[in-house]
C-alpha cells in the first residue's frame, strides 16, 4: 500500500511529491501532461510585497527562507536550472507616491524585504527595490521532478478519473493502486 497518491503535476504537485518521496514516503505521482495546467499560467513569479499598500506575504519570512533553500537544492541535485532570484522594481510615479511608499516601508515594518531605488537619469523619481523576489521557469523544474519521478517508476501519465477514486475508511483506492485514508478527506 502507498503512503500518498498524488494528483497533479503542477509546481504544487511536484513539489509535495518529491518531498514526501524524500521523507521515504510510498508515493505515486498521477498527472496528464498533455493538459495545460494553473502552474504554466501563473507564470513563475515570486514577490514577498504585494500591493499598493506594500503587504508582506502571510509567513514571508518562513515561506521565503524556504522557498531558496528548496529551488537551489533541486537545482544543484539535478543539475538543473530554472530558479532565478532578482530583485523587483517597482519605480515612483510621482513625489507623493514616493512619499506613499517610503510611508508603507515604515508603517510595515520592510526595511529588510525593500530598498530604495534613488532618482536618477533613468528612474527619474526613483523607486523601490523589492528583495528576496524573481521567478522559477516552472516547466523546466516541473520536467526536473516529473523526469526524475518516472526514472523511479512513481509517475503516471494519465487523466484522474474521480469516478475510479474509491473510498475506504482507512484507504482509498484507484484503478488498482491502494493508499492510505487522506488526512485531509475534505478535499474528496
Amino acid at each position: 500500500m502507498l503512503d500518498f497518491l498524488i494528483v497533479g503535476g503542477g509546481l504544487a504537485g511536484s513539489t509535495v511529491a518529491f518531498k514526501l518521496q524524500q521523507k521515504g514516503a510510498k508515493i505515486v505521482q498521477i498527472a496528464d501532461v498533455s493538459r495545460p495546467t494553473s502552474s504554466q499560467v501563473a507564470g513563475g513569479m515570486f514577490n514577498p510585497i504585494t500591493g499598493k499598500y506594500l503587504t508582506k506575504t502571510w509567513l514571508a519570512e518562513d515561506l521565503y527562507a524556504a522557498l531558496f533553500v528548496h529551488y537551489k537544492d533541486i537545482e544543484d541535485r539535478f543539475q538543473a536550472s530554472f530558479f532565478f532570484p532578482i530583485g523587483v522594481k517597482r519605480l515612483f510615479n510621482n513625489p507623493e507616491n514616493k512619499a506613499h511608499f517610503l510611508g508603507q516601508i515604515v508603517k510595515n515594518n520592510l526595511q529588510d524585504w525593500v530598498e530604495e531605488i534613488p532618482a536618477s537619469t533613468r528612474y527619474l523619481q526613483g523607486g523601490l527595490m523589492i528583495k528576496q523576489s524573481g521567478w522559477v521557469n516552472v516547466d523546466a523544474y516541473v520536467h526536473t521532478l516529473r523526469s526524475y519521478f518516472i526514472d523511479l517508476g512513481i509517475f503516471s501519465n494519465q487523466q484522474f478519473d474521480y469516478s475510479a477514486l474509491e473510498i475506504h475508511p482507512d484507504f482509498v483506492t484507484y484503478k488498482g493502486i491502494k493508499a492510505q485514508k487522506p488526512y485531509q478527506e475534505w478535499i474528496f
